[in-house]
């Protein structure tokens, strides 16, 4: 076991002070804090990889980012100091504040490559203050707004300020967040490969502003708004009729600047060979295609894939049906005896040639 003393500035042991740990690339090891004894000790078990600990006392006006010892000590000392704060007014596009707008925490590269988010999060009040923290003083530290406050994020005015160092004791105010909780809209229409109306197809987003799907139908001359997506960015749009026998995806940036037109298309493949490193056809491969464009829904009829798997057959050849067209789709092959695979490749599926892909296994 490795004994750790949390200390103030004045050497003191703080009684009660919380630790929470990290582990690569997944954040917080938890959200349940280690709360030292009264003396200031805790008992920490050693692990065969690197930790970082954050540590504050209970009142949160001390706070410490420190990292585990390496293994061959058994006792080690962890220095807080008045700890930094972050603050920032949080209001729609009337001026009016909100509340429960949140932000997240991380460290930059290259020690993001390791320990990711610090658990110093915090959540706007009702007059739209938010404060973050406590923060370790002297670390470079990037703060951002959270997944769901970015899709009403009007304008990312903190992604300038890059990484951020705060002195001991400092309380910095970060620029004013605008937010758009109606998200925006778009007018498109339907067509056919004629140019010819399509009318009740479903046009379907999971970029919702809320983090949900967004559907509407288009009427008789087939045009369609839809309505409550997220305010900037990329948004994945998938036109369908019922039957999934045509459909058109397409990737549109907010605000959109033009009115697109959605011209349906039967389902599309992809096909092709996998290779050996010989070069020789590689028999029983599992080939998998998919597209992150668009997230899983069970909203898109049986007949269209955003995934779809299959096996190479004995001359290494292969072919997937029922793919989205217009969207980008990633393919890459699997041996499931050596676990080696092929380098993804991408394709956007859709128009009258079915692409064909060489997909060769690498080491």
């Amino acid at each position: 076991m490795l004994t750790a003393t949390v200390v103030d500035p004045e050497g003191n042991p703080v009684p009660r002070a919380e630790m929470l740990g990290f582990e690569s690339h997944y954040g917080p090891a938890g959200r349940d804090p280690l709360i030292a004894d009264e003396q200031g000790r805790y008992s920490l078990p050693r692990v065969s990889y690197e930790r970082m600990l954050y540590v504050t006392d209970p009142a949160q006006r001390l706070c410490a980012l420190e990292m585990v010892p390496p293994e061959h000590e058994t006792e080690f000392w962890v220095h807080l100091q008045p700890a930094a704060w972050a603050e920032a007014q949080v209001v729609d596009t009337q001026g009016r504040p909100m509340a429960d707008v949140s932000a997240i925490v991380q460290l930059p590269p290259p020690a993001s490559m390791n320990f990711r988010d610090i658990p110093a999060t915090a959540a706007s009040d009702a007059n739209g203050r938010l404060r973050i923290g406590p923060l370790p003083a002297g670390v470079p530290l990037v703060i951002e707004p959270s997944w769901p406050t970015q899709r009403m994020l009007v304008e990312d005015v903190w992604e300038p300020l890059g990484e951020l160092t705060f002195a001991a004791g400092e309380t910095h105010e970060l620029p004013t967040l605008v937010l758009n909780p109606d998200g925006r809209g778009f007018e498109g229409i339907v067509v056919d490969l004629g140019g010819r109306p399509v009318a009740g197809a479903t046009v379907l987003s999971l970029h919702g502003v809320d983090g949900l799907r967004k559907m509407t139908t288009s009427g008789d001359d087939g045009a369609f708004r839809l309505e409550r997506l997220r305010v900037t960015g990329k948004v994945a749009v998938v036109a369908f009729e019922a039957d999934g026998s045509r459909a058109w995806g397409m990737s549109i940036e907010l605000p959109a600047a033009f009115r697109p037109e959605f011209m349906l298309e039967p389902a599309a493949a992809m096909a092709g060979v996998v290779l050996g490193q010989d070069g020789a056809p590689r028999p029983g491969c599992i080939v998998t295609a998919i597209t992150y464009d668009l997230g899983t829904t069970h909203a898109l009829p049986d007949t269209l894939k955003r995934h779809a798997v299959t096996r190479a057959g004995d001359d290494g050849r292969w072919r997937v049906e029922g793919l989205i067209p217009g969207l980008d789709y990633r393919a890459y092959a699997l041996d499931p005896e050596s676990q080696v695979a092929t380098e993804p490749q991408r394709v956007m599926v859709g128009g009258r040639e079915t692409p064909q892909l060489e997909l060769r296994l690498e080491r």
